[in-house]
């Protein structure tokens, strides 16, 4: 791998851990009390995709590219769930709730754990594109 890859995969997962490091500061910012089941299914299959990016980047270290884009496969199932969830909680969200100020708070607490989500999957794809570029 050169300086280039290294450089661009850190930036990306830079990006996730600033983006979550977001999420726990908006709920600090807003005094969340209470997460609420949707956010809680969110972090816990982002939890599960940072242990997957793990187990990715110790695979590419070895050369064992085939099991990095299994891992990048996983990844993707991960944030097309989370995606989900995000969806199902914007409408349960702006459908059954009535107090405004806790519609503003949680839709951008769901947005920005989603868009590291989001961040997750380019992480992914830059492990594939340096998995295509060495295999």
């Amino acid at each position: 791998m050169i300086v280039e890859d290294i450089y661009e995969l850190a930036s990306r997962i830079d990006d996730v851990i600033d983006l979550i490091w977001a999420t726990v500061d908006r709920m600090v910012i807003y005094n969340i009390g209470k997460p609420t089941p949707e956010i809680i299914s969110m972090a816990d299959d982002l939890q599960i995709t940072a242990d997957i990016l793990k187990k990715a980047l110790r695979e590419l270290r070895a050369k064992r590219y085939g099991r990095v884009q299994e891992y990048c496969i996983e990844i993707n199932r991960l944030e097309n769930r989370i995606d989900l969830v995000y969806r199902n909680a914007l409408g349960k969200l702006l459908n059954e709730e009535t107090d405004l100020l806790y519609i503003i708070k949680w839709k951008d607490i769901y947005q920005i754990l989603e868009d590291a989500s989001d961040r997750s999957e380019d992480v992914a794809n830059v492990l594939e594109a340096i998995v295509l570029k060495y295999a």
